[in-house]
């Protein structure tokens, strides 16, 4: 850009001198150093701007093009008559987009300015749309927020449509320094999903620690992103929460061979709350889990699915050769376990599995007398040796059990471990 206004007849002036460009002033000869004297001395010569095709300008305008800050692209067009018309449309275009990134600030409670040089955009709960995502993929396209680290979209209206829009941008690199992505609670499904899925087997974000997807509608899409991660396009991934969607086995499955091969190895927390998994995909999953995949993992939350003895005694037989060495919370309540499901997690528990757990939440299961009896034992000869806090309530049971309740509060106490029985 300074080489063609040097060589301007019109805008040119010596080396050194100030560079008047509409509003703005520059001095080409302190430029000269961060620009870098190769640029500035080209040893081709370089067209005057008034002799530049109107394609060459149109790409010197494109670099300059911010819908946040137009004033640098506005000064450029209308220094000469050549450049004026030649960025026509695209100065129309601009103002357009502008005048919509201003009115999607105002929605948000921001300003174009505000947001320009950010690395943090929280815009949660804003009742963004999918014309309104469509605003944030132009001004995103543009590269004016290419320092994003941090973006929350959560809990607004976004489907498929707008997630399309989104991830085009994201596949042509339009975030790369992004770290932590929150979709929760918006209208993904499966085709949004796939488009994100493509755009991250682009290397689109390969700096995500944080993707956040829970209470979407999001099924059998589920495994376009599982394909994407056995590739390995997030490999600094540390929380996935795909709580509440309508996850299933087969997806799970898929899921589950992505983790065989070594995706996601550096993963902290998995969120599979409330989804359609039975004992067939935990089973698919603990295979994965035997193989020694997920060691870091610090959370696991399996609550509200069909998981029954069988799931249950799946994990237990993994736990039992080392999985999840430094699981800290592990959630499985409101699922289908009876006792002989929770009598051989106590055995595999007696063994020494689990051993840096803290919190266990069981509530709301189908225990009885003989689950929570071996369950007492295990904790009485020192199961469990990091637990904290035991959720294990469920309405009426020690009036139903009342000897069986007395035990395990007895194995609790000892150990000042907090139980909620009911």
């Amino acid at each position: 850009i300074i080489t063609s206004f040097k060589n301007c007849r019109r805008c040119a002036q010596p080396l050194g001198q100030p560079l008047h460009i509409g509003m703005f002033d520059f001095h080409v000869a302190s430029m000269a150093g961060s620009i870098s004297a190769d640029l500035l001395e080209l040893p081709v010569p370089q067209p005057p701007l008034l002799k530049m095709s109107e394609d060459a300008i149109c790409l010197v305008g494109k670099q300059l093009r911010n819908p946040l800050q137009p004033s640098m692209f506005v000064s450029f067009a209308s220094n000469c008559r050549a450049v004026r018309e030649a960025l026509h449309t695209e100065l129309q275009e601009l103002e357009r987009l502008h005048n919509a990134a201003r009115a999607l600030c105002t929605q948000n409670n921001s300003t174009c300015s505000t947001i320009k040089d950010t690395d943090q955009l929280k815009w949660s709960s804003k009742k963004m749309g999918d014309i309104d995502c469509k605003v944030f993929a132009q001004i995103i396209a543009s590269g004016a927020m290419a320092k994003l680290t941090f973006l929350d979209l959560s809990h607004n209206h976004i489907s498929d449509m707008g997630l399309n829009l989104f991830s085009n941008e994201l596949a042509m690199g339009a975030l790369p320094q992004l770290k932590k992505l929150y979709l929760g609670s918006n209208q993904i499904a499966d085709e949004g999903l796939k488009s994100f899925a493509e755009a991250l087997g682009r290397g689109a974000i390969t700096q995500l620690e944080v993707l956040d997807l829970c209470f979407n509608k999001l099924r059998d899409g589920f495994k376009s992103l599982s394909y994407t991660l056995a590739m390995g396009a997030v490999p600094q991934l540390t929380l996935l929460n795909l709580a509440k969607n309508r996850i299933s086995d087969v997806s799970i499955a898929t899921f589950a061979d992505a983790l065989g091969r070594g995706a996601l190895s550096q993963l902290l927390r998995l969120d599979l709350d409330d989804n359609q998994i039975s004992d067939i995909g935990l089973k698919s999953f603990v295979d994965a889990l035997a193989m020694g995949v997920l060691l870091q993992l610090v959370e696991l939350w399996l609550n509200r699915n069909q998981i029954g003895d069988a799931g249950l005694s799946s994990l237990s037989e993994a736990l039992s050769m080392g999985a999840l060495p430094r699981l800290q919370q592990l959630g499985l309540l409101c699922t289908n376990i009876r006792d002989n499901g929770l009598k051989a997690f106590a055995k595999s528990l007696g063994k020494g599995s689990l051993p840096k757990l803290t919190h266990l939440y069981l509530r709301s299961n189908q225990i009885a007398s003989a689950g929570i009896q071996s369950f007492a034992e295990a904790l009485a000869i020192g199961a469990l040796a990091s637990l904290q806090n035991l959720f294990l309530h469920t309405s009426g049971f020690i009036a139903e059990h009342p000897m069986n309740a007395t035990q395990l509060k007895t194995a609790c106490e000892s150990r000042n471990i907090l139980l909620a029985l009911e």
